[in-house]
């Protein structure tokens, strides 16, 4: 579960299980703007966006596991 969505500041990621992780925020152009990895099994993510200009992002989160999940932000 990615929230909230859209919004002015910070997103809350929050897995499944807890579990090490890798994320990446992308613009429309696919130009990597935010990313981060950690190896601590956790189940809640806060990514920093209230440094990103309003737009259309992409969400990529990917497990330890191997899932890995796409979603769409609007940054307002």
């Amino acid at each position: 579960m990615v929230y909230p969505n859209p919004t002015t500041g910070d997103v809350t990621i929050k897995l499944t299980q807890p579990s090490g992780f890798g994320y990446k925020i992308s613009d429309i152009t696919g130009k990597i703007v935010v990313s981060a990895e950690g190896t601590a099994n956790i189940d809640t993510i806060l990514v920093p966006m209230q440094n990103l200009q309003s737009g259309l992002y992409f969400l990529t989160i990917q497990t330890k596991e191997g899932q890995q999940l796409t979603k769409k932000l609007v940054k307002r």
